[in-house]
């Protein structure tokens, strides 16, 4: 019996070690826990700061750029009254649209007005035009399309990707007189 003492003695306290044992490794992935949160927040933190300061020093220029854009008038886009182009003049449609590109720093590779398609009660017939250039001279290409009075409808772009510059695939609509 005296060897059952021994072992109902021992056995609180083994209870007691397991107990603490656990306390104690818990404790520790808490601690360990908390510790790479509050590395991560501090990450955060300094990423936040650096944008803050970034803004701190952007935000005056950005306040001349806007007080500048609100005090420039900005150009109003064309809008000429409409008319219609007269027939005799529907084979100068080409170099009329060459002149644009050219105008707007771009090249007309294919000006062809399909007379075929002109339906003569709608005075209407189509065209197509493909011009080569960066985006920003076709911007300009196209404002000049809203100069011309006889334009009714622009139908269709397409852009292309080239090696050199883009091309612009439209397809136009002119009223022509009957």
């Amino acid at each position: 019996m005296a060897h059952n003492k021994t072992l109902s003695s021992s056995g609180p306290r083994l209870w007691l070690l397991a107990l603490g044992s656990g306390l104690l490794l818990l404790v520790g992935v808490l601690i360990v826990s908390a510790q790479r949160s509050l590395a991560r927040l501090e990450k955060d933190i300094g990423q936040l700061n650096t944008q803050l300061a970034a803004q701190e020093i952007l935000f005056p220029l950005y306040q001349k750029l806007t007080g500048e854009l609100q005090a420039a008038e900005l150009p109003l886009l064309p809008l000429p009254d409409r008319t219609e182009l007269r027939r005799d003049r529907v084979a100068e449609v080409p170099i009329i649209f060459a002149d644009m590109a050219r105008g707007a720093d771009m090249q007309a590779t294919r000006v062809i007005p399909e007379l075929v398609a002109l339906s003569r009660e709608a005075g209407f017939f189509k065209v197509d035009v493909v011009v080569r250039g960066d985006f920003f001279a076709f911007r300009q290409f196209l404002t000049a399309l809203g100069e011309i009075p006889y334009l009714r409808q622009i139908e269709e772009i397409q852009i292309e990707a080239q090696p050199a510059s883009k091309e612009y695939r439209l397809k136009l609509w002119l009223a022509m007189s009957k």
